[in-house]
């Protein structure tokens, strides 16, 4: 009866939300929303390969450029100077954007092998409200949300408030 009752419930989100996944998600993967003018992203940047040089043999990474106003040469260009090694897809009609209500860049999501969202917001606590920074980084929320998917123990902060330019 609760195996029915789940399907049921899943059946009418999947309803509600009249839309299926974008993708196949085969493994645990971050998808990172970002932007190739948006100056947090480019500041970003080095944390983002880092993320990736410790995880990427257990998780992919996928950087998402949403909408239409960038063409392939500056989205090459802003992958080939700030995130070479990871992997990007055009979303030119915000269709993975809007599926995971992702509306800023940068913004993080963290998927587990069945695409379920196990965190999403911000890489860290380094941006506290647009134009202010701290001078020391604590909080790691995406690291940390890894670690504990990866070990499979409970997710803490499940979702922050990404902070930074608008996906238009």
């Amino acid at each position: 009866m609760k195996k029915l009752l789940l399907l049921f419930f899943l059946l009418c989100f999947t309803a509600c939300k009249n839309q299926t996944p974008p993708f196949l998600i085969e493994k645990t993967t971050v998808l990172l929303f970002l932007g190739p003018e948006c100056p947090l992203c480019q500041d970003y940047s080095i944390t983002m390969e880092k993320l990736y040089e410790s995880y990427h043999d257990k998780v992919d990474f996928l950087a998402v450029f949403s909408g239409k106003h960038y063409d392939d040469d500056k989205i090459q260009r802003y992958i080939s100077e700030y995130i070479p090694h990871i992997k990007w897809e055009k979303d030119p009609d915000f269709a993975i954007s809007s599926y995971y209500d992702a509306t800023i860049t940068p913004e993080a999501v963290l998927l587990d092998s069945n695409g379920e969202i196990k965190y999403q917001g911000k890489l860290d606590n380094w941006l506290e409200e647009l134009g202010r920074r701290r001078q020391r980084i604590d909080t790691f929320y995406l690291k940390d949300a890894i670690e504990a998917l990866i070990h499979n123990k409970e997710i803490t902060v499940k979702r922050t408030k990404a902070i930074g330019c608008f996906i238009e």
